[in-house]
C-alpha cells in the first residue's frame, strides 16, 4: 500500500479459520476508534491486496475494515488441495461466512456492513449471517446472461460462457493468467460452477442449480449500489437484475458516468483506483456512517 493514509493506518495480518478447516489470509485496518466496520468481499479472480489503500482509506475515516482472500485466490491458493472440487459457493457458504464471523466476533457492538464488488455481491445470501448485517454496498454487481449484453461485447460474452469457460475448466486451475482476465489463476471447480450459473437466466437464482437462495429476500436493510456507464460486465440491466433478488432491500441506486467522479475511465475494477478517494470513496464512507448512526439511534430509541 501506498500513500500517506496507508501509512497512518495501522494493519493486522489474520488467518480465520473456515468451518471445513480451510484457512483464509485477511487483512484488518483498524483505526484508534472504530464507529463501524466494513467487511470487504472480493470480485472474482481479485486478491485482497487490490483492495488495499481502499480499505486504509475507510480506516482513516472511522472506519475499520476486513480484506480477505477466497480459497484458492492470492495468498489463499497455496493451501487449496483439490481446485476442481472447490465451488463457487463454497466462497459463500464457507469463505464470507467464516470471515463475517471473525468481524463481529473482533468487533462486538459495532454495526457491521459488507461491500461486495461483483462476485461479492452475489455470494452475500449464502451465509446465515447475512441477517446480521447492517447495510451493504455493491460495486459492479451483476447477474450475468448474454440478454442483458450490449453490441459486440454480446459475441464476447457468448463465447465466454459457452466455450471459454467450459473449455478451460476441465483441468485443476481455470488459467485466467494466461487468458488476461485476471492477475491470479481461479479454482477450476469455480470457474465451472460460475459459467453453469451464467448460462442459466436467473444465474445463481435459477431452481435448477440447487442452492439455497431463501435468505436473499429476508434481507431488510439499506444497500448502495454503483454501477458505471463504461462497464461492459454489468451493463444496467445486469445491476437491476441482482438487485431484483433483494426485493426487501431499501435501494439507493447510482448510475455512474466516469466524467461525474472526475475520471476518464472506471469500467468493472476502476472503483478501487485512489483516485476516486474523494469521490466515490468518500461518498461510500459517508453512506456507511450516516446508515450506522441512523441504525444507532433506532436501537437506542
Amino acid at each position: 500500500m501506498g500513500g500517506e493514509t496507508a501509512a497512518m493506518t495501522p494493519t493486522t495480518d489474520v488467518r480465520i479459520r473456515c468451518s471445513d478447516g480451510f484457512e483464509l489470509p485477511a487483512t484488518l485496518f483498524v483505526p484508534p476508534t472504530p464507529r463501524v466496520v466494513v467487511v470487504v468481499a472480493a470480485a472474482m479472480g481479485v486478491p485482497r491486496r487490490y483492495y488495499g489503500k481502499f480499505a486504509a482509506d475507510m480506516a482513516a475515516r472511522g472506519i475499520a475494515a476486513v480484506t480477505f482472500d477466497y480459497r484458492g485466490i492470492g495468498e489463499a491458493a497455496a493451501g487449496l488441495a483439490d481446485p476442481k472440487r472447490t465451488s463457487f459457493e463454497d466462497w459463500g457458504r464457507f469463505d464470507l461466512h467464516a470471515v463475517l464471523g471473525h468481524a463481529y466476533a473482533r468487533f462486538p457492538g459495532l454495526p457491521v456492513f459488507l461491500l461486495g464488488h461483483s462476485a461479492g455481491a452475489q455470494i452475500v445470501g449464502m451465509t446465515p449471517l447475512c441477517e446480521r448485517l447492517a447495510g451493504l454496498v455493491f460495486v459492479a454487481g451483476p447477474r450475468p446472461h448474454v440478454s442483458q449484453d450490449r453490441g459486440a461485447y454480446r459475441v464476447f460474452s457468448t463465447l465466454w460462457w459457452y466455450v471459454i469457460l467450459p473449455l478451460f475448466s476441465r483441468g485443476r486451475w481455470f488459467p485466467a493468467r494466461r487468458l488476461g482476465f485476471s492477475s491470479v489463476d481461479v479454482p477450476a471447480g469455480v470457474a465451472a460452477q460460475w459459467g453453469r450459473w451464467a448460462r442459466s437466466k436467473r444465474y445463481l437464482f435459477s431452481p435448477e442449480h440447487g442452492v439455497d437462495t431463501s435468505r436473499y429476500a429476508k434481507l431488510r436493510l439499506p444497500l448502495l449500489a454503483f454501477n458505471f456507464t463504461d462497464d461492459l460486465y454489468t451493463p444496467p440491466a445486469s445491476a437491476a437484475a441482482l438487485l431484483s433478488e433483494y426485493p426487501n432491500a431499501v435501494v439507493t441506486r447510482r448510475e455512474v458516468r466516469p466524467a461525474d467522479a472526475g475520471a476518464r475511465a472506471i469500467g468493472h475494477l476502476g472503483f478501487f483506483r485512489e483516485s476516486l478517494r474523494d469521490t466515490l470513496w468518500k461518498e461510500t464512507a459517508d453512506w456507511i456512517l450516516a446508515q450506522a448512526s441512523r441504525e444507532h439511534a433506532r436501537t437506542a430509541a
